[in-house]
């Protein structure tokens, strides 16, 4: 069957969307070794402060929505579609539309993090694609994170990127409902906080009216905590009055020391 240039570009490999595929099922082992070994230890919020996010942290979603995709030799040549982020919590990849003012049209990129250059003051990425060299970056290509041999789906999607399995997308996270561990929403996620590593260090919760009003960070909770990508909420390892004494979180900080 013949698929378009662009069609395939948006072509993007899932965590596995049955019980039956193999990301699911290496997942659903994963957390079962760790359930036998106990669950993983907790950051205790009264030792919990902000001052390392404000030195050295970064606004995800600011890099999402914010943030100029540019070319080797300068020039603005797309945008930021997703973050792509591993199984230990750390950036691994930057998906891009790129190539509109391009005779190949829009297309998606997959860059990995370690060939991208962030601006200063992170209103800018800059990634080595060229016209000629946007193959090299073909989210189904040989060298892509989102390997095709590595799941047993695939699906076409408009613009929202899916990623392989024990990989997941910043998207996964950002805007889901915040649930404390007795199941009770405590607000939704404004944001990911990252570190100049690319480890992500803590997630950013807009509380609802019942527990007071303002953002609040917490340290972030992989796949050794249950994480699930893709599910409708995120865990927090904290009841009420955990978190009862936290300080409101200011995004505009990021940055200082």
């Amino acid at each position: 069957m013949h698929i378009s240039a662009l069609t395939r570009a948006l072509l993007v490999l899932g965590v596995s969307i049955g019980p039956a595929g193999h990301g699911w099922a290496q997942q659903e082992q994963n957390q079962g070794e760790q359930q036998q070994a106990g669950p993983p230890e907790v950051t205790d919020l009264e030792a919990w402060n902000y001052d390392d996010l404000y030195a050295d942290g970064w606004s995800v979603d600011a890099m999402l929505h914010d943030t100029d995709v540019r070319g080797p030799d300068g020039d603005e040549i797309g945008a930021i579609e997703n973050i792509i982020i591993s199984e230990s919590n750390r950036i691994v990849a930057v998906i891009a539309e790129v190539g509109g003012f391009w005779d190949i049209g829009d297309t998606h990129v997959s860059v990995p993090w370690d060939e991208v250059k962030v601006g200063p003051a992170f209103d800018y990425i800059e990634i080595p694609v060229r016209e000629d060299s946007v193959g090299d970056y073909d989210p189904l290509g040989d060298k892509s994170l989102l390997s095709r041999d590595e799941v047993k789906n695939t699906q076409v999607i408009d613009s929202d990127l899916l990623a392989g399995p024990r990989l997941w997308k910043a998207t996964d996270v950002i805007g889901d409902t915040a649930l404390l561990s007795d199941n009770t929403g405590y607000g939704y996620v404004d944001d990911l906080i990252a570190g100049k590593d690319g480890e992500i260090k803590a997630v950013v919760v807009n509380t609802t009216a019942n527990y007071g009003t303002g953002e609040f960070a917490f340290p972030f909770y992989g796949y050794d905590h249950g994480f699930r990508p893709g599910a409708p909420y995120y865990a927090l390892p904290y009841q009420t009055d955990d978190a009862a004494n936290l300080e409101a979180f200011h995004r505009a900080r990021l940055g200082q020391r």
